[in-house]
């Protein structure tokens, strides 16, 4: 059974009432000291929340018509299940030991058997763990030298089997195209991501799937050689735009670092960037600090705890200034030359520094 932060037990009835795409969800929470006050249901396919329904006594009931196929994000507090939204009685349990179960469909009964596959591959790992451990008990490299071939050898090669299985005998439906996205997606090529797309029918507008399809079109397009694209941030106060072709483009080499105050190794390294800057400034050298996926006053808090002179663009939760140029991960630096030709990306340290120095000679 797949385990979920859950301390109390939920049973969830999605069931297509009448004729046509008419689904009714019918939830009942039971247990636990706290009882959620409302259930947010959201489409993945399109990220938006289709309705937030009100819990009375422990019971709720949501009723829409499906114009296509989808899967289902339902929210009590803050935990989620996910179940496919097909026509059909689909029941969801989630028991007080942190686990639940989907059945009742067709394609929930395959990740249900896909789920209850996975789990019985981990249990029989901890059951190797637990006999190593006890053979091993006083060499922990020994131990540890096994148990790694065990899951190498074993588990992994099986769990990439179950994931290739249900993508493959699910790659015409809303099924595959969600574990292909969870599975795949994110290490796929553009090529492998359109030739999916051109296969599954429901892929096509899956929202997460065209976020990850736009964000690996973005990063081969402003490779190393590509001309930079522009892009329009904010001051702290959102009172200012400011675009990036104000510093690009402008006869100086820019190097533009993407950080947050969550991220605490992008916080470090505004430092490094800080000292950077102040070495190659009088070089032509700007180092332009874009602030992302943060809370203006988080940011605020290292900016006013340091010492930094660098130029600053906050995004305001507009990912934009981030995903224009496939970045995903922090902290990120990319280097434009004084023409806005893309030098290098994702350098850092003495490589980013090297990189710089060339550029003066």
């Amino acid at each position: 059974m797949r385990k979920l932060f859950l301390f109390s037990i939920v049973s969830i009835l999605i069931s297509c009432g009448g004729s046509g795409n008419t689904i009714t969800v019918n939830g009942e929470v039971f247990g636990g000291e706290t009882l959620p006050n409302s259930v947010v249901i959201k489409s993945i396919r399109t990220a938006q929340v289709i309705d937030t329904v009100d819990l009375v006594d422990g019971k709720y009931t949501f009723t829409t018509t499906l114009d296509t196929a989808d899967i289902y994000s339902i929210k009590h507090n803050m935990n989620i299940l996910f179940a496919v939204a097909e026509p059909g009685n689909v029941n969801v349990v989630v028991n007080a030991d942190r686990t639940h179960r989907i059945s009742g469909t067709a394609l929930n009964d395959a990740l249900q058997m896909f789920h209850d596959s996975k789990d019985s591959l981990n249990n029989a790992l901890n059951l190797e763990s637990a006999k190593l451990k006890k053979k091993y008990e006083n060499d922990v490299d020994k131990y540890q030298k096994e148990l790694t071939s065990y899951y190498e050898n074993v588990t992994s090669k099986e769990i990439l089997k179950l994931n290739s299985d249900i993508v493959a005998n699910n790659d015409s439906n809303i099924l595959g195209t969600y574990m292909y996205l969870d599975m795949y997606a994110q290490v796929a090529d553009l090529d492998s991501i359109y030739a999916f797309i051109k296969k599954n029918p429901t892929a096509d507008g899956f929202a997460p799937l065209m976020r990850v399809k736009r964000i690996k079109a973005n990063l081969k397009s402003t490779l190393k050689g590509q001309m930079f694209i522009d892009f329009t941030g904010h001051n702290i106060d959102n009172t200012e735009d400011i675009k990036l072709s104000e510093y690009v483009a402008k006869g100086n080499y820019v190097a533009l670092y993407y950080w947050a105050s969550w991220n605490k190794k992008s916080v470090d390294d505004l430092v490094v960037m800080n000292d950077l800057y102040e070495r190659y400034k009088k070089k032509g050298l700007v180092v332009l600090a874009v602030n992302m996926w943060d809370t203006v006053k988080s940011a605020e808090k290292v900016i006013e705890g340091g010492d930094t002179t660098l130029p600053l663009i906050f995004s305001h939760g507009d990912e934009d200034l981030a995903l224009s140029y496939g970045v995903v991960t922090l902290p990120y630096v990319i280097l434009f030359d004084r023409d806005g030709t893309i030098v290098s990306r994702d350098l850092y340290g003495e490589a980013l520094e090297e990189e710089i120095a060339k550029l003066h000679k």
